[in-house]
């Protein structure tokens, strides 16, 4: 792993990947990112061993890339966003979403 940075310390710059799966074209985009503690997101692996893939910040937090998820059907070969409406096959958004991470409780123990 050299030449690697600390993944948990910062976010590294994104650019969308696709994966064509059937007649769907599958898209990884980028929503940010928000901090959480190491140890719940592990579980029952030792600080020791995680702490070498993702280093937590002073706080035990690491960062956690939120990654939503856009598919479109479309004739193989084309991206759906570039055809006329009438060829493709759907659209479709799949995003975890944050919840309600704005309130001043919740907030500042994720973020």
């Amino acid at each position: 792993m050299t030449g690697c940075g600390p993944a948990s310390l910062e976010v590294r710059p994104w650019e969308p990947r696709s994966l064509r799966v059937g007649d769907w074209l599958v898209t990884a985009l980028s929503d940010g990112a928000m901090r959480l503690d190491g140890g719940g997101m592990w579980g029952v692996v030792p600080k020791n061993l995680w702490g070498r893939l993702t280093p937590p910040a002073q706080d035990n937090t690491i960062a956690i890339a939120l990654r939503p998820q856009l598919a479109g059907g479309s004739p193989r070969g084309s991206p759906p966003w570039l055809l006329p409406p009438r060829m493709v096959l759907g659209t479709c958004l799949l995003d975890g979403g944050r919840s309600r991470l704005d309130s001043p409780r919740v907030g500042n123990r994720l973020n």
